[in-house]
């Protein structure tokens, strides 16, 4: 019972990202479609290769959103303390999601 509470917040904040991100993109000027297409095409950064990115912040799992921000869309209760050697070695570079779904996947990977 547990778990399934955990994976439908997890799905709740992964929804929640993605209508805020959808929300952005239809207040530019002409809505969203028009700034897609005129957005240029290039490759990203490789510190911004997902829509999301995982890190460390004060002990904790947090979500950055865009994958560059500085400041967390929000920290997790997931302690990072408490997570195997290689979860712990990735989260200091950072663990990169190219969208809600992969976000929710790695946060229930990391949270069980």
């Amino acid at each position: 019972m547990r778990k399934l509470k955990r994976t439908i917040l997890l799905a709740l904040l992964a929804a929640g990202l993605l209508l805020s991100a959808l929300a952005s993109a239809s207040r530019a000027p002409g809505g969203a479609r028009e700034a897609m297409a005129a957005a240029p095409v290039r490759s990203p950064a490789p510190e911004q290769e997902g829509s999301f990115l995982l890190a460390e912040r004060d002990g904790m799992v947090a979500v950055f959103s865009p994958a560059g921000a500085e400041e967390p869309r929000e920290i997790t209760a997931i302690r990072v303390e408490l997570l195997p050697a290689a979860d712990r070695r990735e989260l200091r570079t950072g663990i990169p999601a190219a969208d809600p779904l992969a976000l929710a996947m790695l946060l229930e990977d990391l949270g069980s």
